[in-house]
């Protein structure tokens, strides 16, 4: 909400009163390995202070995931109901198996009942580098030994 006050004198002087909610998310930008959880914050603000109980919504709005919305009591969110608290925060978790860029947006309705939404932030999900288990390293080890051992045998049949 936008109010304008106009004070008159020898000099004119707009005062603008602002008293907007608004939305802003956290992190701007992060990266991910894929099938590993991210986390987004969402504070939501009424110019005078953090809105208790506000129902927030997290989409991703373009990407791999694009489509994917926050859905209340799913454990998706904390609170699990993805309302915000005294401290106007929400949290929402998710996980991607595609790599690429997310842009991820939030909202929620102000007082008025119109939609808010915030500036859109930035999920990169990278693939994975693949590493060796233990067995792997076992497995590993036990063919570079039967390597070496070819290789001594075959050094004393040649000589």
């Amino acid at each position: 909400m936008l109010k304008k006050l106009q004070i008159t004198g020898v000099f004119s002087l707009f005062v603008i009163l602002l008293l907007c909610s608004c939305i802003d998310l956290e992190p701007k930008t992060s990266a991910s390995p894929i099938k590993t959880n991210h986390t987004i914050t969402a504070f939501v603000d009424s110019g005078m202070g953090p809105i208790d109980g506000a129902l927030v919504t997290f989409e991703v709005i373009s990407g791999p995931n694009m489509g994917k919305v926050s859905i209340p009591d799913s454990g998706e969110c904390s609170p699990i109901d993805c309302i915000s608290g005294p401290n106007g925060e929400v949290k929402w978790t998710y996980t991607s198996v595609f790599v690429g860029n997310d842009l991820i947006v939030g909202s929620f309705l102000d007082l008025d009942g119109l939609p808010v939404e915030s500036e859109p932030v930035e999920q990169l999900w990278i693939s994975q580098i693949p590493t060796l288990s233990e067995w792997g390293f076992v497995a590993l080890a036990l063919v570079l030994g039967l390597v070496g051992i070819l290789a001594v045998r075959r050094r004393k049949v040649a000589v």
